[in-house]
């Protein structure tokens, strides 16, 4: 049966931020239960991540990969699977204001002639608490941006094999055929802490070269 949104969340070793994040996702407000799914993907978790999830296993959709495969992959794995004519990816150490889903689809329900809309957010640290306010068409990040369904698959998914700047890899192809709005109101909440994968300098340095990166 189709929905109207499908939020897709990646998660591998995520322990203590995938609860918030769930629960940030399947609490939105302003629409029915019935119109929106949650899709969780663990990419093999060797920590109890995995029990989390579980927690909520009626509320979501667990997919289960049998072998670590990527964050790029493990999110083609969701979009895939997913059923929305809507489609946010949301981070797993990450989470998401309760008006997101209602906000957004609005936008995009009376601005056809838009393929997705991204929104503002706020970096936080692990307690939450707002370090800076940012705009996303300044700082765009690979989450909190609302896509029709359609547009992601005729683009061709993520690049499977960038595991990091799979998003900037995907954009640069997306925006070649779709256009992205954007909304200024922070939805969406930037976990900062010190095992964020984009702080990893040597990968980065290898896929900028990759993508011509500056």
């Amino acid at each position: 049966m189709k929905v109207k949104f499908s939020i897709i969340i990646t998660c591998y070793n995520r322990r203590k931020f995938i609860g918030r994040c769930v629960r940030s996702a399947i609490n939105q407000h302003g629409i029915s239960r019935d119109s929106y799914e949650v899709l969780v993907i663990d990419d093999c978790s060797t920590d109890n991540s995995l029990k989390i999830i579980r927690e909520y296993e009626n509320l979501i959709k667990l997919i289960k990969n049998s072998r670590n495969l990527g964050l790029p992959a493990s999110r083609n794995k969701g979009i895939k699977k997913s059923k929305g004519e809507y489609i946010l990816m949301l981070d797993s150490d990450d989470f998401i204001s309760r008006d997101t889903l209602n906000l957004l689809g609005l936008f995009l329900d009376h601005n056809k002639n838009w393929d997705a809309v991204s929104c503002d957010y706020y970096k936080v640290d692990e307690n939450d608490k707002v370090i800076k306010r940012c705009y996303f068409e300044k700082e765009p990040i690979a989450c909190g941006i609302l896509y029709r369904s359609k547009s992601v698959i005729k683009t061709g998914l993520y690049n499977e094999k960038f595991r990091i700047f799979e998003d900037k890899e995907f954009r640069e192809r997306y925006t070649k055929n779709f256009k992205i709005a954007n909304v200024m109101i922070p939805l969406y909440r930037y976990t900062m802490h010190n095992k964020n994968l984009t702080k990893n300098k040597k990968q980065i340095s290898n896929y900028k070269k990759n993508i011509n990166i500056k």
